[in-house]
């Protein structure tokens, strides 16, 4: 069975906590789809997405899809906004600047400013523990919760940071981001609901309202892939973050 993160914060409300610059809150699915407004944030935001995915929608038609395991990453001032589904449950936390670059200039030895880039990427271990950690101290808060949760986010930054590095040393995480089309759009949800299914590139296409080769080549000029790269790198993803959440086997 897989683990949720969100799931015992159902009685509790979607601004769980507000300390200063460090901000704790939680969103949950509305019905039907909907699309918030565009907005910016003062600090470092990161969102993990519990259940659910969202398009994550920048100016100039930018979008992002971000899908079940996943989480973004913006920058302070960055304008946004997300078009979620009916189930969507996310986590997000609010990192203060200053401390997101005290903490990159510490870790890197860094004489110039440093920061955290924008990102988006499947959880890792060690950030999925923080965010646990991080939700069961607004659900059961107790004497030390603000010095609990100082301590979690700067642990959640070093994470941050670090998976960042390792990133830029494998020369990048690849995720559907830039001006897409609306057929290539449809594409990709379709590939993301049923990824684990046996998808024929047929099925793909027929998803976009495109021929076979139309659809190929424009799906490579976006994405940078082939659907079925997309495709395989989209499987790894999701039975490397499930081996980490759920009761799964390996052969599983």
């Amino acid at each position: 069975m897989e683990r949720s993160i969100t799931g015992s914060l159902d009685r509790r409300p979607d601004l769980l906590c507000e300390m200063g610059e460090l901000v704790v809150g939680q969103m949950r699915g509305t019905s039907p789809c909907s699309r918030k407004p565009l907005h910016a944030h003062d600090e470092y935001t990161l969102e993990f997405v519990d259940k659910g995915s969202m398009w994550l929608l920048e100016p100039k038609a930018q979008r992002s899809l971000v899908g079940q395991g996943q989480y973004y990453v913006l920058q302070p001032d960055q304008e946004h906004s997300q078009e979620v589904d009916p189930q969507i449950r996310t986590l997000f936390v609010a990192l203060p600047r200053q401390q997101v670059e005290e903490v990159a200039q510490e870790l890197f030895g860094l004489k110039k400013l440093a920061h955290v880039e924008p990102t988006i990427a499947f959880a890792h271990q060690g950030i999925l523990t923080t965010l646990e950690a991080i939700a069961a101290e607004v659900e059961h808060p107790l004497g030390g919760m603000q010095l609990m949760l100082q301590s979690l986010s700067i642990q959640l930054t070093v994470q941050l940071l670090r998976t960042q590095q390792q990133g830029q040393e494998k020369g990048g995480v690849h995720h559907v981001s830039g001006v897409l089309s609306s057929e290539i759009r449809q594409s990709v949800e379709f590939i993301h609901a049923h990824y684990a299914d046996n998808l024929s590139l047929t099925q793909v296409a027929a998803s976009a309202s495109l021929s076979q080769y139309h659809f190929l080549r424009l799906f490579k000029r976006q994405i940078g892939m082939t659907p079925h790269a997309y495709l395989r790198r989209l499987r790894l993803q999701r039975a490397a973050f499930l081996l980490t959440r759920s009761d799964e086997s390996i052969s599983d």
